[in-house]
């Protein structure tokens, strides 16, 4: 009887084992047909775009790799000195010619608020009692002639700026192609500004006089005398404004403004990258 029993338990720990046997046979069956689809489908998708591309479109996150990146190492990699140095001259040229052209003409400055030269802080608190009185056009007038005199000096900076471009040495170029958005035009303003600035303050002061600055900064102060009077702040004729100054140093921060946007086109926009080399360093 117990022998009997035995002999059942047997059977059925067999029948069960066989059981479990075939149920992994299945499972594993399975897995071999789904690997089987999977590699013919990387064959067929293979056959069409790739192997290479759809592997990097399909796994390449799992790797962490940034393949831009990458691609843009191997791009420069590939670029010989002189290509690297012709390639940043090139972008620094470009960038100037535009931003001289954008600034150095009528307009330039006065209908741009990037780089719109404002009236001197000293006067700013004068501004909204004259305009209350009816003298907008005379105030805007001032202003105008401000930034006239900016637009006269600009394209000075043209030959300054050739010098500091020719000048560029490997080192400068890495610093710049490797560098943040701004990378050309922070070096640009390091190796000219006080060059720049010398050569401007004495346009500038001709140009306040073409201009007519002095001219309506003395119509100015005749007619806000009064108006300050009631103010607590300094009668506007003892304010000793040096616009000469004022106008020079707005001339310089604008067209640095203005270049740092030039080059960050180059940099973010292809279509404004106009030449194979710039295509080829800036990609």
């Amino acid at each position: 009887m117990i022998n009997g029993a035995k002999a059942a338990t047997s059977g059925k720990s067999e029948l069960f084992f066989e059981s479990f046997g075939l149920i992994a046979s299945l499972i594993y069956v399975g897995t071999v047909m789904r690997i089987f689809v999977f590699l013919l489908a990387l064959v067929a998708t293979s056959a069409n775009a790739g192997i290479g591309d759809w592997f990097k479109e399909n796994f390449g996150g799992l790797f962490g790799g940034d393949e831009t990146a990458l691609v843009e190492s191997q791009a420069l990699a590939a670029l010989s000195e002189s290509e690297m140095i012709e390639g940043v001259r090139e972008a620094l040229a470009l960038g100037v010619e535009r931003a001289i052209n954008n600034l150095g003409k009528t307009g330039g400055f006065s209908a741009n608020p990037l780089v719109r030269i404002e009236a001197p802080q000293e006067l700013a608190y004068l501004e909204e009692p004259l305009r209350k009185l009816g003298q907008d056009q005379m105030v805007d007038n001032f202003i105008v002639t401000l930034n006239r005199a900016a637009e006269n000096a600009v394209p000075e900076a043209a030959e300054i700026f050739g010098n500091a471009i020719r000048g560029l040495q490997l080192a400068d170029v890495k610093n710049i192609v490797d560098g943040g958005p701004q990378a050309a035009t922070n070096f640009l303003r390091g190796a000219t500004e006080e060059e720049l600035y010398k050569r401007f303050r004495p346009l500038v002061s001709r140009a306040t006089s073409d201009t007519g600055v002095t001219r309506s900064y003395k119509q100015l102060q005749r007619v806000a005398a009064p108006v300050t009077m009631f103010l607590k702040e300094n009668n506007i004729a003892d304010v000793d404004l040096n616009l000469d100054e004022h106008v020079t140093q707005g001339a310089l921060d604008g067209l640095f403004k203005q270049l740092g946007k030039e080059e960050q086109k180059i940099r973010e926009n292809p279509e404004s990258r106009t030449t194979e080399i710039l295509r080829r360093v800036f990609i």
